[in-house]
């Protein structure tokens, strides 16, 4: 991974400890999102309605699409911020 450094000057990789420590934000970001994968079938199958293969199917595309939305969202965010 290479960061950029603006005005044509070279790129150097980021280190393995930086990469780690900006990852890290996502692991109890992650674990919030585990009760409700297992908690929401059942109540929204709960009512008359679509039925639980649905609803389990509609999860597993919304987390298959996740794997190619979050890498275009990364390329388009600034690489950096002046204040």
């Amino acid at each position: 991974m290479y960061r950029s450094q603006g005005d044509g000057e070279q790129s150097r990789p980021v280190s393995t400890g930086a990469l780690l420590s900006f990852s890290s934000v996502a692991v109890p970001l992650g674990m919030t999102v585990i009760p409700m994968l297992i908690l929401a079938p059942p109540l929204y199958t709960a009512e008359p309605g679509p039925g639980l293969a649905l609803v389990g199917s509609t999860f597993a595309l919304v987390r298959v699409l996740d794997v190619f939305t979050d890498p275009l969202i990364g390329l388009c965010a600034p690489s950096e911020i002046n204040v």
